[in-house]
């Protein structure tokens, strides 16, 4: 659980590291200890683009990191001041809190 502007915060998504595999051209996004979360689909016309296979790779590999990446945004959110002698953080704080809260409410 995080601490985010002195609240309980907790995330309700699939815990731990995802991995993006591909299998006979279906992507899958799998957390280490389960079944996939979701398939990204690359090849909805029936031809093997391979720049579409690309994408839909790239795709699936930024997905996959989303629980890392809020994290570390949580994590940065918390660590920021909102003001010190040089800087005043306070855009930067809510820019970040309002992607920490579309990710948590879809707000």
């Amino acid at each position: 659980m995080n601490k985010t502007n002195n609240m309980e915060f907790s995330m309700n998504h699939t815990k731990g590291k995802w991995e993006v595999t591909n299998q006979n051209g279906t992507i899958y996004i799998t957390p280490e200890d389960g079944e996939a979360l979701a398939i990204v689909r690359q090849n909805l016309d029936g031809k093997n683009n391979p720049e579409r296979i690309k994408e839909a790779e790239a795709n699936a590999t930024l997905i996959a990191s989303a629980p890392e990446m809020l994290d570390m945004l949580i994590d940065l959110y918390n660590r920021l001041p909102l003001k010190t002698k040089a800087f005043d953080n306070s855009e930067l704080k809510d820019e970040a809190w309002k992607i920490i809260a579309k990710a948590k409410w879809g707000k």
